[in-house]
């Protein structure tokens, strides 16, 4: 089994996932495979699975009249790239993560999920340690006719004002102003592919953060001058921060382009994504 629930309140449920059982071998836990894992106790949260109850019932988030779809989503690591470097986040361990309802309103609403690693003590027993960090999502319900935002289902307003926790972690962020770096860019483009369906017939928000990886990797033995370094740096895990932005659903067997192009801010660097169906606009920014 992929997840097992360790811990539930009222405001709060704690699911224990461990990387290597969701896939056949154990890989880097780069910034967008992360997301799979966070999904994957979200939706445990969210009462999804039958065998493990949640915070409330999956089926209230879809039905023929409207169902939620993700815009936004960022993580922030703390203590990056030495939190990293120091294999903190090995796909071979266990993860505790708390996901909770951190505000809502009357179209959208607000998940927190904080990431802490699991250890044995001399007993035998697992506790979470400190934090390694959080992300942040933006769910937001929408009229599948029209794909426009609707009401939240009077039900779930109820259920979400009696198990709402305001969120209280910072995430990181640039500092100042973010400007594009001169002649540091570099161009990917990808077929979707039928394996990021999901039930909702669209590709997956989490494995859209997958394929910022593959083309970052692309990237990183591909690009040229001060790009191959920025690449050559997001693939040794020196992230501190990634964030998603959803402006439209993607479906398999379209041809998409990742524009990206270096950033920067001080002294922080980054790589900024704009991502378009091929001779499309820009539907999702990262």
């Amino acid at each position: 089994m992929a997840t097992v629930t360790v811990e539930k309140t009222q405001q709060r449920q704690s699911v224990r996932v461990e990387p290597r059982a969701l896939f056949e071998r154990p890989l880097n836990l780069y910034p967008g495979k992360l997301f799979r894992y966070l999904e994957c106790a979200r939706l445990q949260s969210f009462g999804f699975y039958p065998y493990q109850p949640g915070l409330f019932s999956g089926h209230l988030l879809r039905s023929s009249d409207y169902f939620a779809v993700v815009r936004f989503h960022s993580l922030s690591l703390f203590n990056a790239p030495s939190l990293l470097r120091n294999g903190l986040l090995d796909p071979n361990l266990p993860y505790l993560i708390d996901t909770q309802i951190s505000k809502f309103g009357n179209t959208s609403f607000e998940v927190i999920c904080s990431i802490r690693r699991l250890v044995e003590n001399a007993h035998g027993t697992e506790t979470p340690t400190q934090l390694l960090g959080f992300s942040r999502l933006v769910m937001v319900f929408v009229d599948p006719p029209t794909g426009r935002p609707r009401p939240i289902p009077d039900e779930l307003k109820e259920i979400f004002t009696q198990i709402i926790l305001k969120n209280s972690l910072e995430e990181n962020k640039f500092k100042g102003t973010l400007q594009e770096i001169e002649d540091c860019r570099f161009e990917y483009e990808i077929r979707t592919g039928i394996s990021g369906v999901d039930g909702l017939n669209h590709i997956n928000q989490g494995k859209i953060a997958e394929l910022f990886d593959d083309a970052i990797h692309y990237a990183s033995k591909n690009a040229n001058g001060r790009f191959l370094e920025l690449a050559k740096a997001y693939i040794s895990r020196e992230v501190a921060n990634m964030t998603v932005e959803y402006k439209q659903q993607l479906y398999a067997g379209q041809i998409i382009v990742m524009e990206m192009n270096g950033i920067e801010s001080n002294e922080e660097l980054g790589i900024g994504i704009k991502v378009h169906i091929k001779d499309q606009p820009t539907i999702i920014t990262h």
